[in-house]
């Protein structure tokens, strides 16, 4: 949830776990719980190569694998 996304201007990022009755985190929600109270979050972007995303490209290699499973089907 991004709290304050609908005026355009975000002031916090909130994580949340949806439970239902009595419910509780497992071990892997309990681990992400604390990682992100402690702070240890960060931001990072990944810029996909341009070669990899020349238009045609994705269409391409999609048609390639949907071929080959014909063949092998």
């Amino acid at each position: 949830m991004f709290k304050g996304a609908d005026q355009k201007e975000i002031d916090e990022v909130v994580f949340v776990e949806v439970k239902s009755g009595k419910a509780k985190l497992n071990e892997h929600e309990k681990n992400l719980k604390e990682t992100i109270e402690a702070g240890r979050v960060r931001w990072e972007e990944y810029r996909i190569p341009e070669e990899l995303t020349k238009k045609g490209d994705i269409e391409e290699k999609v048609r390639g694998i949907s071929e080959d499973s014909k063949r092998k089907g």
